[in-house]
């Protein structure tokens, strides 16, 4: 297929990807990838595309964005003569942590979703577990203060208080993942693309299992070592808004080659 790159656009230099993205940008046109930069006015308003890539297969590299703004980009590239590698509907599929969830559940904390406004306090004492409660909205964790874990039901309030003050909303509703005791020094990021594992060393074999049963053309997997050995699925992510945790944008782009025509 012919892969065409499509960057976060810098706020205020239009056609120049934001800095984020601007080494991923040249390592993809070093490689002979097309590539060009969508602004955020696209993203809200549907606009027009530019850029060559009629006939090509788009991967998106930016920011998180809300399914209904991914559903407008897709829109916008399919109006160029082109196609998104990752459908809207594959993209919630890995983006929203209930919808990958079932999927893994033997692989992974267990889970238990809440409706925003829920009493998170009486849930949490309903569900009495004894190392705690992660606490995240269907996309990310709180890395403020103070922190995603309650230690105790009666902490949780001021998490998601804080999740409202630092984000501006709960996307989606709340996640309560179970604590289990992880060795942080060992997490890995794995990336999934049309089904190949990009990444190697002792958690590949879960990361092959994730690819087996989660239904996206790319997607991120991160793992983790229990202190009891036993390695476990932390988090799912589309791999279009994942950032190169553990990765040189080399090695990133070298996934790409083999599906290139």
């Amino acid at each position: 297929m012919r892969l065409h790159f499509l960057f976060s656009e810098h706020p205020l230099r239009k056609g120049v990807p934001d800095p984020q993205f601007e080494d991923q940008k040249a390592a993809v046109e070093a490689a002979g990838f097309t590539a060009s930069c969508i602004g955020e006015r696209t993203l809200k308003e549907g606009r027009a595309l530019l850029g060559e890539m009629s006939g090509c297969t788009v991967v998106y590299r930016g920011w998180m964005v809300k399914p209904e703004a991914y559903l407008r980009m897709s829109e916008a590239v399919a109006a160029a003569g082109a196609a998104m590698l990752t459908s809207p509907e594959a993209y919630q599929a890995a983006h929203y942590l209930p919808n990958w969830y079932a999927t893994l559940a033997d692989l992974t904390p267990e889970t238990v979703v809440l409706p925003v406004g829920a009493d998170v306090v009486a849930e949490l004492r309903k569900l009495a577990w004894p190392g705690g409660y992660f606490l995240k909205d269907f996309v990310k964790s709180l890395k403020a203060p103070p922190g995603a874990i309650a230690a105790k039901p009666e902490d949780a309030p001021a998490i998601v208080a804080a999740m409202m003050d630092y984000r501006g909303e709960i996307e989606g509703g709340l996640c309560v993942r179970r604590v289990e005791a992880f060795d942080a020094n060992t997490e890995s990021r794995f990336f999934v693309v049309q089904g190949v594992v990009g990444g190697s060393g002792a958690f590949a074999e879960i990361a092959k299992a994730a690819a087996a049963r989660i239904h996206s053309p790319f997607f991120s997997v991160d793992v983790v070592q229990r202190t009891d050995g036993t390695p476990r699925i932390v988090e799912i992510g589309d791999g279009q808004v994942s950032d190169l945790v553990g990765w040189t944008v080399d090695r990133f782009v070298d996934l790409w080659k083999p599906f290139a025509v």
